[in-house]
């Protein structure tokens, strides 16, 4: 696509970013905005080194970066940034050191330049998304910037899911497919594609009957929630049709919690969709078998119809549902026993396993290459987000909020179900919703208020979305969870004063929509 459309890919590309450049001089945050959102678009050209890796998504951060004195954030009390600094600072220490002692050590028939670059790429890439992760916590200090990083996730993951929608009916252009005809929408490969759009599957359904929302909204939301179903199953991933059977569990989950707030969302709507989605699901493994020839052929066999024969026919015994990710897998454990503690070095892995490529599984990979101490590392900081997010969600005073926040703990199981199929750190979106978890948490914690007043650039239709009012207000006894073994981070945490004796509200909170 870039190649044909050269001149028009540049122009258009120094339009949007200069509208862009100028909104976020104003303010930042937009920058972090068109960040995620970008994770959606990563169709870009190849430079020496980076190669694809450097997308609008790093473009934007680093222009967040740089605007950082500008960025006004409020004084949030966050026990989430000391423990990134503990478990994330770790990870990069692990990755870094075990890559400079593969250069440093390995055989000189290895250790090429192009190889010492890759591994030290590699592994400051792991440390940018510690510097994500960090950056998101830092960022979403307020509920509507919160939503505001949740919304903007949804716009990406409504332009994926509406170009594989296309590609689905045929009528998209070629970039949108893979050549085998599995559909990568616009993102470089097909299997990017679930990890964008399914992890905020859940969202777009609760969005969907979500109350005091107009209607036109929540027919969008429900429109992004199919596309989504259809471009999952048009990329011919296995690894997507589990992901979409295990949000099917995510909403029963939900649905406990949703059934008991009356104000949030329209809950007979809610029971109907999580039936008619259970529904699809059987629909679509039905009628993809029914149209199966009985003869599987990469080339021959319908991207839609590959996820639901091969896991049927897996089912059955008769086919293995994977042949080389098991043999990878053997190769890096056979081999980890040779350094155990930090590992082979990243992107060293490969070459002293001979497992024929890249470990396509994230934690196998990271213990081959960073040893178990960086896989230790990396499993802390996703046990942190799931169990401070899970008490966060269970906590929270706001029944809506409380929700979302439910509903990003199944999105991270999700990508942890992904990871275990890929080698997915290098995507930016795990990063991005441990952060967003994390920075839930704090919110939670600090008893800070929703603003009712929304920023003029946000339609006030959409207000439902960003603001709970339904919520009990009382935050005196608001306290920190404690980590089991841990105890509280901040045991003298007390929460801050949100309104004056007049109960007026205080300067901090009369700024926040400014802020946002």
């Amino acid at each position: 696509m870039i190649d044909e459309y050269f001149y028009e890919v540049v122009a258009l590309a120094a339009l949007v970013g200069g509208g862009l450049f100028l909104a976020g001089l104003r303010n930042p945050v937009v920058f972090f905005y068109a960040g995620l959102f970008g994770t959606a678009i990563l169709k870009t050209p190849e430079l020496p080194i980076v190669r694809e890796k450097f997308t609008i998504v790093e473009l934007c951060l680093l222009c967040l970066w740089m605007c950082w004195p500008l960025l006004l954030k409020s004084r949030l009390p966050s026990k989430s940034t000391g423990l990134i600094y503990l478990w994330g600072g770790g990870f990069c220490i692990v990755c870094l050191s075990s890559s400079l002692i593969a250069i440093t050590t390995a055989p000189p028939r290895m250790v090429t330049t192009r190889m010492a670059a890759w591994s030290l790429l590699e592994a400051i890439n792991y440390c940018y998304g510690v510097a994500i992760l960090w950056t998101c916590v830092q960022v979403l200090d307020t509920w509507q910037r919160w939503v505001g990083a949740i919304m903007s996730w949804v716009g990406g993951m409504a332009v994926a899911s509406f170009v594989g929608a296309a590609a689905v009916a045929g009528v998209a252009p070629g970039w949108a497919y893979e050549e085998t005809g599995r559909i990568n929408s616009t993102l470089r490969n097909e299997n990017q594609v679930p990890s964008m759009i399914l992890p905020l599957l859940v969202i777009v359904l609760m969005i969907a009957v979500r109350r005091g929302l107009l209607m036109r909204y929540r027919g969008l939301a429900l429109m992004i929630f199919i596309a989504a179903l259809l471009t999952a199953v048009g990329t011919g991933s296995r690894t997507a049709a589990l992901m979409i059977g295990l949000s099917g569990a995510g909403v029963v989950w939900i649905l406990h919690s949703a059934m008991r707030s009356k104000l949030s969302v329209y809950r007979f709507q809610l029971v109907n969709l999580a039936i008619a989605f259970a529904g699809l699901v059987v629909v679509y493994f039905a009628f993809a078998w029914s149209q199966y020839d009985g003869k599987y052929s990469l080339m021959s066999t319908p991207s839609w119809q590959r996820p639901a024969v091969l896991l049927i026919e897996w089912s059955e015994g008769k086919r293995k549902i994977d042949y080389t990710r098991p043999q990878q897998i053997q190769n890096a454990m056979e081999y980890f026993w040779h350094s155990p503690v930090l590992g082979t070095g990243p992107k060293f892995g490969p070459a002293f396993a001979a497992t024929g490529g890249e470990v396509h599984n994230t934690y196998f990979s990271l213990l081959l290459e960073t040893g178990f101490v960086g896989l230790g590392a990396f499993l802390a900081l996703i046990w942190l987000a799931a169990y401070l997010g899970f008490e966060a969600a269970r906590k929270c005073r706001y029944p809506w909020y409380g929700i979302l926040g439910r509903a990003l703990i199944v999105g991270l199981f999700l990508l942890c179900l992904y990871n275990a199929t890929m080698l997915g750190l290098r995507q930016r979106n795990i990063w991005f919703l441990l952060g967003m978890l994390l920075a839930f948490s704090d919110l939670v914690l600090s008893g800070v208020r929703p603003d009712t007043t929304m920023p003029r650039w946000i339609p006030q239709g959409w207000k439902a979305i960003y603001v709970d009012e339904d919520g009990d207000e009382d935050v005196s006894q608001t306290t920190q969870p404690a980590l089991p073994g841990i105890g509280p981070v901040n045991p003298g945490w007390r929460p801050p004063a949100l309104a004056g004796r007049s109960g007026k509200p205080d300067e901090a909170t009369k700024s926040s929509a400014k802020r946002s």
